[in-house]
């Protein structure tokens, strides 16, 4: 009876759900910038993990965009992001700091006129560059989180730009999580400061069925025990 006992322990064990299990990601990002600007990218990657309120891999996405001015500024006439890049990375549950590499270039007609990074959305913290020795623009930025983020502006519209996340993955990790992130673009010349969210969407599936205790698994058990018997004869 106690080789019975022990090998249905072993089986058990073996067979038993993990809590970490591992996953499938796709990812979508929605990136919110100064005068309207939107524009969004997806990711997806393989043989990652993810806990519930707890790891989140993100895999690599690539993307860009553009906006025209409603009215051109001082000879701005839009701002374009070129290849900008987020992840790979690990963010936890309640959030954490994963930054855009990549940057805001101002074109005047058809010249562009220098760069502000775009770090700090996502990363947190400032990066101020001054365009065309004309427009001073800082980008305020903050981290990652699955909860509720405001951004205000001043002079923009609409004057005040809100987003909420949440993690609704089980447990053992799959499902989705959403993380956002506020941002506000102060651009001293005009003058105006731009309010903007961005919005991190990840969404988990198991790559395999976790294992599960089954008849076939009890047979292997009598067997096992069987056999252990016989030897000890």
């Amino acid at each position: 009876m106690r080789t019975l006992l022990l090998a249905l322990t072993s089986v058990l064990l073996l067979s038993s759900p993990s809590q970490a299990g591992i996953f499938d990601v796709s990812a979508v990002l929605t990136f919110g910038g100064p005068f309207g600007l939107t524009t969004s990218a997806i990711g997806s990657a393989s043989g990652v993990q993810s806990v519930g309120g707890g790891i989140a891999q993100v895999p690599g996405m690539t993307f860009s965009g553009s906006v025209p001015l409603p009215t051109p500024q001082f000879g701005l006439t839009d701002l374009t992001i070129m290849a900008a890049v987020l992840g790979p990375g690990t963010l936890s549950g309640p959030g954490g700091p994963l930054g855009i590499q990549g940057a805001l270039i101002p074109r005047f007609g058809n010249f562009p006129g220098g760069s502000l990074p775009l770090t700090p959305l996502g990363g947190g913290g400032v990066s101020t560059s001054l365009l065309s020795g004309i427009f001073k623009v800082t980008l305020q930025g903050s981290t990652w989180k699955t909860g509720a983020v405001t951004a205000f502006g001043t002079g923009a519209a609409p004057a005040t730009a809100m987003a909420t996340g949440g993690d609704n993955r089980t447990p053992g990790g799959a499902g989705s999580v959403s993380f956002v992130t506020a941002s506000t673009f102060i651009f001293s010349a005009i003058p105006s400061t731009h309010p903007a969210t961005s919005m991190l969407t990840l969404t988990y599936t198991l790559a395999a069925p976790e294992p599960t205790l089954t008849l076939a698994a009890l047979v292997a058990a009598l067997v096992l025990a069987g056999r252990v018997g016989r030897l000890r004869d």
